[in-house]
């Protein structure tokens, strides 16, 4: 059957047994429907696991994130370069944009941004051929909000070294290097930033502003105009007022970015009216929330001479207005529970954890793996990872079929089959005819996830983490994140301050054991040699003298 979606402005409908974990699943089905999908994520956490889990099952559409500043409301320091280069990446993008899948934090939805058309105003771009005066390009760059400096190591920085003009583009992901002969861009290269050498030659670069505000003359006046009609003279001594007359950008000056501008916009904005817009939770209570949370903030820090603030309704947008805007749009409210209309049926699993203390550690998975009316597919979060699940499915003779996507699976429809792919939490979905068994749902700990992994890079691909302890046996090699390879001898109990507890014990060259606590299990994986020789052989890297 069809899901039945909203498509005209101002259309809300509700769909139910959605859980939070299924909104990827889902929005594999809203593509095949919607062009421009929206996600709203009730906070950055859940938006950053959806940017993990969308792309596998959004094939076709591309999928991008807009994420939070990550910084807390009146805050005295700036967001890290690499999010506002991604928040800027994103606004230059998304006017362009005709089949993708946007993700936003719902708190994010807030705040007050530039108006629409000011990114691609701002961009400006560098062409093999091009004439160059270095004197008038170091003054663009830093009127766009970069920093000279003497050498280039991360986003909104440039260095400038006789004809060599090294740069790091807002938006970009590498660093570039413009060679000039004479007045004219001879070459522009990529290069890596660890070791400064030059990669392959491209032949144009754009440059994004480093900042969601301009710096130029004309504006830096228009902020201190601005300032002095909210604050008065009181404030004349403000480190930031103090900052802009110099036209430098100063820690914190993104809650003052209303001041810049004559009005500002909102990411809505940004979208067209033809965009589904997805609530994955109910935005306006969470957004209610945020907003008291933003008064008390403002109640905190409004008696600060030097450092006054902005009222909230300056910098945030209400979330009554949010909720009058959002009326322009199609609107598909989520909800976990099951709604009186219409129902996607997505159903949670039963327990099925992989138990090691127990005498039949794999009974509660056998038993739904008899039961189940759907085939499976265990899903594992690394190529690595996925050989360590096929080994303990191997332990209770459960043949699998190993497939690269969902697709693949569609095609070949195995009872039983292992993907390596990242997905929070599985569960039942008749309407897609499959139940999807996590990592997470076999195993009760959970690795923590590192962040900023780079995408399809092969220490994410091959990573094979520890998930728990039925994985290990005496004598395996394994690597500990401090002190380096070692072998694993088992299990033992140590009395610490009357209080016993459990140990992994690991032994290193020389005979040094190391007692790592079970709760710290997430700082050990395998060692990934496929060729380890003998387990006391010194010649490959096995054993090692642990780090002090």
């Amino acid at each position: 059957m069809s899901l039945d979606t909203p498509h005209k402005p101002g259309d809300r409908r509700f769909l139910g047994q959605v859980p939070a974990q299924a909104v990827s699943v889902l929005a594999r089905e809203l593509c095949t429907r919607h062009k421009l999908i929206v996600l709203i994520a009730p906070d950055n956490q859940s938006a950053n696991q959806l940017m993990q889990d969308c792309p596998a099952w959004c094939k076709n559409h591309e999928v991008l994130l807009f994420p939070d500043w990550e910084t807390l409301p009146y805050d005295y320091f700036s967001p890290h370069q690499d999010i506002i280069s991604e928040r800027l990446r994103f606004l230059a993008r998304l006017p362009t944009l005709t089949q993708a899948v946007i993700i936003i934090p719902a708190p994010s939805l807030m705040q007050r941004i530039a108006p629409t058309g000011y990114i691609q105003t701002q961009v400006f771009n560098v062409k093999l051929g091009d004439r160059w005066d270095i004197a008038t390009q170091r003054r663009v760059f830093e009127q766009a909000g970069y920093y000279c400096v003497d050498q280039v190591m991360q986003r909104g920085e440039f260095a400038v070294r006789g004809s060599l003009i090294d740069v790091f583009p807002m938006g970009s992901k590498t660093p570039v290097r413009i060679d000039l002969f004479d007045d004219t861009v001879d070459s522009i290269r990529a290069f890596d930033l660890d070791t400064q050498r030059s990669l392959e030659e491209i032949d144009s670069v754009a440059c994004l502003p480093a900042h969601e505000f301009p710096l130029s003359p004309q504006s830096c006046k228009h902020f201190i105009a601005a300032w002095r009609d909210q604050f008065g003279q009181r404030s004349d001594d403000s480190p930031i007022l103090e900052a802009i007359q110099k036209e430098h950008a100063t820690g914190g000056l993104e809650y003052y970015l209303p001041l810049f501008f004559e009005r500002t916009a909102s990411v809505l904005d940004y979208l067209p009216q033809d965009a589904l817009i997805v609530h994955c939770t109910s935005t306006l209570e969470v957004n209610s929330s945020h907003w008291r949370y933003i008064e008390s903030r403002f109640n905190e820090r409004q008696h600060d001479v030097l450092r006054p603030c902005l009222s909230p309704a300056l910098v945030f947008h209400r979330p009554d207005a949010l909720q009058q805007q959002f009326k322009q749009f199609p609107q598909l409210q989520l909800q976990a529970e099951p709604h009186e209309k219409t129902n996607w049926d997505a159903k949670p699993l039963p327990k099925i954890q992989i138990q090691a203390r127990a005498q039949d550690p794999y009974h509660d998975l056998k038993q739904f793996v008899a039961s189940s009316s759907y085939p499976i597919i265990f899903i594992a979060e690394s190529l690595g990872r996925r050989e360590i699940l096929a080994e303990h499915l191997k332990k209770i003779s459960l043949a699998v079929t190993r497939v690269e996507s969902f697709s693949e699976w569609e095609a070949l429809k195995p009872p039983c089959a292992l993907w390596s792919h990242s997905l929070a939490q599985g569960g039942v979905f008749p309407r897609l005819g499959v139940a999807l068994i996590t990592e997470n749902d076999l195993f009760p700990f959970k690795l923590p996830q590192r962040r900023n992994v780079k995408e399809n890079s092969s220490e994410q691909e091959n990573h094979i983490g520890i998930r728990d302890l039925s994985e290990l046996k005496t004598g395996d090699a394994v690597v500990h994140i401090e002190h380096g390879i070692g072998r694993y001898l088992g299990l033992n109990h140590l009395d610490l301050n009357g209080q016993d507890s459990e140990f992994l014990t690991l032994e290193y060259a020389g005979g040094d054991k190391l007692y790592v606590p079970v709760r710290s299990l997430h700082l050990i994986s395998r060692y990934s040699s496929s060729d380890l020789g003998h387990p006391w052989d010194p010649s490959p890297p096995c054993v090692a003298t642990p780090h002090s």
